[in-house]
């Protein structure tokens, strides 16, 4: 960042970045103002998805871990969320924000993954196998992942 600064001095206020001691008052610092918002409460409320969760009309999958220190598991809650048919959420009581690694090795090493391949093989007509083997590929050819997202889009 001070590089950035010294290019932008404008724009890169490196100051503003030793005030801050809670992700709050960072982001009342920080990222509202860097992105156009009033303050942390108007990023909150203007950034959410929440609002249009209930325009979902495709299978969706949110994974959010219960512990998660970032983003409250009371967010998930809402009847927006928890009543759209489309909507799967899994929420395991612990993962951190995004730390869903397993200390055992297998398919269920990377959990958040192993999760997704099986949301799509449900909602695709591929098989959990077929998607696996296909994120197993060393060849740089498509992601399981990929394949299952634009599975049926031909």
């Amino acid at each position: 960042m001070q590089r950035k600064a010294e290019l932008f001095p404008e724009r890169y206020r490196t100051e503003r970045f030793f005030g801050p001691r809670t992700l709050r008052e960072w982001d009342d610092a920080i990222t509202a103002p860097e992105w156009g918002y009033r303050d942390a409460s108007d990023y909150y409320r203007r950034g959410s998805a929440l609002p249009v969760t209930g325009q979902i009309h495709v299978p969706t999958l949110i994974l959010a871990a219960q512990d998660d220190p970032l983003v409250p598991f009371a967010s998930f809650l809402n009847a927006a969320l928890t009543e759209n048919p489309f909507i799967t959420l899994v929420a395991p009581e612990v993962g951190g924000h995004c730390a869903f690694i397993s200390n055992s090795g297998g398919d269920e090493r990377f959990w958040a993954e192993q999760r997704v391949i099986e949301f799509c093989a449900e909602h695709t007509e591929l098989s959990p196998e077929k998607c696996i083997a296909l994120n197993s590929t060393q060849d740089g050819s498509q992601s399981a992942l990929d394949f299952c997202a634009n599975a049926g889009q031909s």
